[in-house]
């Protein structure tokens, strides 16, 4: 895509109050388009296999199934799709998760709009070296489980 493209967005928020905000962030981004508002993850995760968006914006406290809980799914009916998750709490949990492009507090609207813009740059230039992917690579790397190494070292002899 060339520079500058407008990207589709579909917002999936239960609360109103925060879906009201969330949109005016969205609508107010000059590069992407706000298609569909979905009040719940599972209507979202409908929308999105539907309409095959650029990026969605999920909130992971909606009431019944949450955002995590539908993102494995969306993964496989709309596996271009981008998406940022907000969450009450620590987003550093969500990293890793089938499909999360960006993890985000909820009420930090910096930070969203940090998260929007990055992916509108990365979809603009998909080689870009800070892109979500290669973050999340080293996320990963760093959250990784580091106990069964140690205990493989514990366990075979000792060089001398």
């Amino acid at each position: 895509m060339a520079q500058g493209d407008i990207h589709s967005l579909i917002l999936g928020v239960a609360d109103h109050m925060a879906a009201a905000h969330l949109r005016r962030l969205v609508e107010a981004h000059p590069r992407l388009d706000l298609i569909g508002v979905a009040d719940n993850a599972v209507k979202t995760l409908h929308m999105a296999a539907e309409d095959k968006p650029s990026v969605v914006l999920l909130a992971d406290s909606s009431p019944g199934l949450r955002g995590r809980e539908v993102l494995a799914e969306m993964a496989e009916t709309s596996p271009n799709t981008l998406v940022i998750i907000t969450t009450p709490g620590d987003p550093a949990v969500l990293i890793g998760e089938p499909g999360v492009a960006e993890s985000v507090p909820e009420h930090d609207t910096e930070a969203i709009v940090a998260a929007l813009d990055s992916l509108a740059t990365f979809l603009d230039n998909p080689t870009v070296e800070d892109g979500p992917e290669r973050r999340h690579r080293l996320d990963r790397r760093l959250h990784q489980d580091w106990s069964q190494v140690f205990a493989e070292r514990r366990v075979s002899p000792r060089r001398v």
